[in-house]
């Protein structure tokens, strides 16, 4: 089936019989769309939608149907005699198995640095680590012009992954920050700030990374997890 051929089977596979599930066991069956048969020396296809739904008792088959490849849907008890199949096609030539397309998780989308999965083939491209744009602290109220350094990806807790620098737009205060990761936090990704250096309004905090659409959204709270803040960066194209 071209590029996205997984196997052939060969006709020893087909003697001993060989379950699908178990040959692709990288894409469970619940992640299937369909499984379609070809027939051989026509042009007909046979369809099974949703078989972790509409089969879900079921174990699919493929084996030898006298001395031709066959497929079907057996009870699990009935595989070893391949009797009473729930649906049958013989003559069969190929079979696709469609597969529902990954949705990445908050988190993956992060580590992607907000980019969209790639088409095809190419690689996708690597995470951006300098994001850029204004957030809002609303407790006090002030803005500060946020610049980001950071290493989106998985890691060791408390190992540094990066920088914050802050300068307060009303009040001038700049703030200067060591970013450690910390355990993910309502389902994104988190980071510790500790204060290196900065004016006296600069204090430790506790910074949720997630994305909205190709942009960071930072949501800020104090060491003590008070939420104060948030707001949206963009990332900083390399030179």
């Amino acid at each position: 089936m071209g590029a996205d051929r997984v196997t052939t089977l060969t006709r020893a596979d087909l003697t001993a019989g060989t379950e699908l599930d178990v040959l692709l066991a990288n894409d469970p069956v619940t992640t299937w769309k369909s499984i379609i048969v070809y027939r051989d020396g026509t042009s007909d296809t046979t369809q099974w939608l949703e078989p972790a739904k509409n089969y879900a008792d079921d174990v699919p088959l493929v084996f030898l149907a006298g001395d031709r490849p066959a497929i079907a849907m057996f009870a699990p008890g009935n595989v070893a005699t391949r009797a009473n199949a729930v649906v049958e096609v013989e003559d069969i030539s190929a079979i696709r198995i469609e597969i529902e397309k990954h949705k990445r998780t908050a988190i993956e989308e992060v580590e992607a640095g907000c980019q969209p999965e790639p088409k095809g083939e190419l690689p996708p491209p690597p995470p951006a680590r300098r994001w850029r744009g204004r957030t809002f602290q609303f407790n006090m109220p002030v803005h500060w012009d946020s610049d980001l350094d950071v290493d989106l990806g998985q890691g060791p807790l408390n190992a540094k992954v990066g920088t914050l620098d802050e300068n307060g737009v009303e009040m001038g205060d700049r703030c200067h920050y060591d970013l450690f990761r910390m355990r993910n936090r309502n389902g994104r990704r988190a980071v510790f700030g500790k204060l290196r250096s900065g004016d006296l309004g600069c204090v430790d905090g506790i910074y949720e990374l997630t994305c909205t659409g190709r942009k960071l959204s930072v949501l800020g709270y104090y060491a003590n997890g008070t939420y104060v803040g948030r707001g949206i960066l963009s990332a900083v194209p390399v030179k």
